[in-house]
């Protein structure tokens, strides 16, 4: 299984799925099991170089496919397209190339395909998305942003992770505090009733 992330984003204590479909939609949590975990994103204008360099037979250079670990590192105005890595499922099946900062492993996929596999990978992730094979309604399909737009989402997703991760927190002391009282008593009321 390539990504076991709901929609690749998260949290070391609790997972959570954030909807990165459109901007304006970003802080949506859901997770139905539909696959968008393999759903990641990366600049529109490297993948251009790379289908260009690929279809001239021109040699790849490591540091553009390195372009595509991290979407946050892209300038603010680079547009991020959605691409459906599940489609590198058969080269890395116990592999999760995605980890929970939403990095790409993209030296792992250098190291087993080499640099010109990698970039037929990512540029076959494009046309898998694009394929649609689940015929997933548009207005439900994650859509092209800009980096800065990905950050915003990216960010929001932590704090609500941290959020998420302070109550659950908060939850687990009360229950030690409530455990610990009634050992308490226990102790001190011996066998009498209450």
């Amino acid at each position: 299984h390539f990504c076991s992330f709901p929609c690749c984003i998260i949290w070391p204590s609790v997972a959570m799925a954030v909807d990165v479909r459109a901007p304006e939609e970003a802080a949506e949590v859901e997770d139905d099991g539909d696959g968008a975990e393999d759903i990641f994103y990366g600049s529109q204008k490297a993948l251009l170089l790379l289908k260009l360099k690929l279809q001239n037979d021109e040699e790849i250079d490591k540091q553009l496919v390195t372009v595509f670990a991290y979407p946050g590192d892209c300038p603010d105005d680079e547009v991020l397209v959605p691409l459906d890595l599940s489609c590198c499922d058969k080269d890395f099946p116990n592999d999760e190339l995605i980890d929970v900062n939403m990095r790409l492993d993209v030296d792992k996929m250098v190291k087993k395909l080499g640099i010109r596999g990698a970039a037929e990978a990512l540029i076959e992730a494009q046309k898998h998305f694009l394929a649609n094979k689940d015929a997933e309604a548009d207005p439900d399909r994650p859509k092209p942003m800009t980096a800065k737009e990905w950050r915003e989402i990216w960010d929001n997703a932590l704090e609500e992770g941290e959020e998420e991760e302070d109550f659950l927190e908060g939850e687990e002391e009360e229950e030690e505090e409530l455990l610990e009282d009634g050992d308490a008593e226990d102790a001190a009321g011996g066998d009498e009733p209450p």
